[in-house]
């Protein structure tokens, strides 16, 4: 029997007031019901940014796959932390599969330019085309697992 798939949660709901504990519950159970591991950061147990950093990191590389949540985070950009993690991930070739609660296109959101004169990508893309691989962008985490459950659940 092989073993079981791992997915690396990625996303900023650990800055929520609960910690993300009720995104997190949920996903846990979604993942419990096919059978796949949750690599969740909340549940490192280190202290202190590097140690945090490399714990997410080791958790990444050792992942099947990511789901990241690139939805609006103390801006209209998704959280930066996240970014880094889906670069990672993409980096190592790992499948991606990422989702926003905002799924517009930059110009939709910021118009043709910014507040200071910066110009704004216009490729239909709801964030920045690093963090763009090509594939769909969910609108939800539980659109993203069920791609992933679909398409890369028996591989």
């Amino acid at each position: 029997m092989p073993a079981p798939k791992s997915i690396y949660i990625a996303g900023p709901a650990v800055f929520h007031p609960d910690h993300g504990e009720k995104y997190y519950s949920k996903v846990r159970a979604l993942l419990s019901e096919k059978g796949v591991v949750p690599l969740i950061p909340v549940d490192n147990v280190v202290s202190g940014a590097l140690d945090i950093r490399n714990k997410n990191i080791e958790m990444i590389q050792a992942c099947d796959a990511v789901i990241a949540d690139l939805s609006p985070f103390r801006s209209k950009e998704p959280d930066c932390g996240t970014a880094f993690e889906v670069g990672y991930a993409a980096a190592l070739g790992k499948p991606l599969l990422t989702f926003s609660s905002d799924t517009r296109s930059m110009v939709d959101k910021y118009g043709g330019e910014m507040a200071e004169g910066l110009s704004v990508e216009n490729f239909g893309l709801p964030f920045n085309l690093m963090l763009h691989d090509g594939t769909h962008v969910f609108d939800s985490f539980e659109a993203a697992f069920e791609h992933f459950v679909e398409h890369h659940l028996s591989s």
